[in-house]
């Protein structure tokens, strides 16, 4: 019996019933699920890339807006340095003791205020610390700068420009530095102090067109004193200036790079912050801009809405097409499985069938065998009959005397044995109803010199060709009759002579015959192509029957006879 139909791996029936591997609805699960994975992949990616590139343009733009306030502190501080120098200047060529002498300083003041594109305050002091001038009225003038770091840190040697540790207003506590020089006599005697003094914001005005992006900060930090100068905006009054950056921030920005790169938590707002910091080239003074970790990724997920909207949306509507797939996919696979079962039966009824065809096809080939028995032996009778026939041929030609009529039953038993050799070559291989040419004609071309002159020589040369039986017969007789004509010519006993036979396989489909003799050659006067002797007679009705064409030709010695015929029946 058949075997039992089974499922295959594509919904089909397979055998013992196995339902398939992959259904559609597992199929179209699992592209839903890769689908789901690319996009979550995508969106992922995506947001990687994005935020990476936000990150990596707010560097860049903290790099450019760092270097941009590190040279305009650079031309600030030289411009103070510069004022400072006039005002020392004309601190010590002043007679302080002369009538007059402060209010005529404090009128030079108020006219260099005024030139000025922020409110400076300016002071000169007295080596005591006493206030000689100002530009601030006396209700808001500081009477004594005794104890002050901006008045006694230049004491002992002229330090060029000095910036204060950070004073806070006592009103408002807003930050103020306090930018001072040292006023020296000419023999190097201290004779006070000039200095101005600036609330922060005012200096902040100054970078605001840089446009520095919101909750970002700048600063100025003494590198030597290891100091917060100036952070903009500025820090609560009730944390140390040196409080308002980590250590480790301090440390970097004190270390000996000219710049770099810090990260740190503020200890002001308690953002993490990422900063880039370049030290002044003419001051012991290094401005840093500080970017905020959090308005940058604020800024990147406003920028990146949308397309994780988009994303979302696809996701979406994947999720609604996944649904209808899968309500599809179900339905898909009732209609398979009934689809199967009648499948199942089909193969079911196809085996029995093809069990039936196989057991025909046996008988079919036994017969097959039979007559390939049969034919091998009809084959292998029809040889012997033909030897039996030559051998009596060639015994009535012994009783007779020498002649034409010996001859023509000598030439009639070579005709015979030439058609039994096919025979018998058609016996001897499995049959196909084709011979192998080269093997029977060398067989021929021996039988038929030993019946030739022991002066005779003859010899095969070509390439191996299968023939059918009804080509192989006349090409046998055919063979036979051009070296019989051959031997009868050329051979003599008393001169040795070589018959030379070629079979070749042209690349035309065709094939080339040629018998070359070393004998007298042709009567001029005969031509071979009409002459009625039963020889050439055979010998043209051979190569009709082959549907070729043959030349006559005369060498310098012999006859070459070549035939040109189709390897298989036109």
């Amino acid at each position: 019996m058949p075997a039992p139909a089974t499922m295959t791996g594509n919904g089909m029936p397979g055998r013992h019933g196995v339902p398939p591997e992959r259904t559609v609805l597992r199929r179209v699960a699992l592209s839903l699920t890769g689908a789901v994975v690319l996009v979550t992949t995508l969106l992922g990616i995506g947001a990687y890339w994005t935020y990476h590139l936000a990150h990596a343009e707010a560097r860049a733009t903290t790099h450019g807006m760092t270097r941009l306030v590190a040279s305009q502190v650079e031309r600030l501080l030289d411009a103070a340095d510069l004022m400072l120098g006039q005002m020392a200047e004309t601190a010590a060529a002043t007679d302080w003791a002369r009538p007059g002498a402060g209010v005529a300083a404090r009128d030079r003041l108020r006219r260099l205020q005024a030139s000025l594109p922020i409110s400076f305050r300016l002071f000169v002091w007295g080596p005591e610390g006493k206030l000689l001038a100002t530009t601030l009225d006396g209700a808001g003038a500081t009477p004594d700068a005794t104890g002050r770091d901006y008045f006694e840190a230049l004491r002992p040697t002229d330090r060029g420009l000095y910036v204060s540790d950070p004073l806070y207003a006592r009103i408002d506590g807003r930050p103020i530095l306090v930018f001072s020089r040292r006023v020296s006599g000419v023999d190097g005697r201290f004779l006070g102090a000039v200095s101005f003094s600036v609330e922060s914001a005012e200096i902040a005005r100054l970078y605001s067109a840089t446009g520095l992006p919101e909750r970002w900060v700048f600063a100025w930090v003494d590198r030597v004193r290891r100091t917060l100068l100036l952070r903009e905006p500025a820090s609560p009054s009730s944390i140390a200036a040196n409080a308002a950056l980590p250590p480790e921030v301090m440390d970097a920005i004190t270390a000996p790079r000219a710049e770099g790169w810090v990260s740190y938590r503020s200890v002001v707002d308690g953002e993490g912050r990422t900063a880039f910091y370049v030290a002044l080239d003419q001051h012991p003074i290094a401005a840093f801009v500080a970017m905020s970790d959090a308005a940058v990724r604020e800024q990147w997920l406003k920028s990146s809405l949308p397309y994780f909207a988009m994303g979302l949306l696809a996701a979406a509507a994947l999720a609604v097409a996944g649904r209808f797939a899968l309500r599809w996919a179900q339905g898909e696979d009732g209609r398979r499985q009934a689809l199967a079962g009648a499948n199942a039966d089909l193969e079911r009824m196809v085996a029995a069938r093809t069990a039936e065809l196989v057991t025909l096809l046996d008988e079919r080939d036994g017969l097959i065998r039979a007559k390939d028995t049969l034919i091998q032996e009809v084959n292998h009778r029809v040889k012997n009959s033909l030897q039996q026939v030559a051998s009596m041929l060639t015994l009535q030609a012994a009783t007779l005397p020498t002649g034409q009529t010996r001859r023509a039953l000598e030439d009639a038993c070579s005709r015979v044995n030439a058609i039994g050799l096919v025979h018998g070559r058609l016996y001897e291989s499995d049959f196909t109803g084709r011979v192998e040419a080269m093997g029977y004609l060398r067989d021929l071309c021996a039988n038929i010199a030993r019946t030739a002159s022991p002066a005779c020589r003859i010899t095969l040369e070509g390439s191996p060709v299968e023939l059918p039986l009804a080509r192989a017969v006349p090409l046998a007789l055919l063979l036979n009759e051009l070296l019989t004509n051959a031997i009868k010519h050329a051979c003599t006993p008393d001169a040795a002579a070589t018959i030379r036979v070629f079979l070749e396989d042209a690349d035309d489909g065709t094939l080339r015959l040629t018998v070359a003799d070393e004998g007298p050659g042709i009567d001029p006067a005969v031509d071979p192509l009409t002459t009625n002797s039963l020889g050439m007679r055979l010998i043209r009705t051979f190569v009709r029957q082959l549907g070729g064409a043959f030349t006559v030709s005369a060498a310098a010695r012999g006859t070459h006879i070549v035939v040109t015929f189709p390897r298989e029946a036109p």
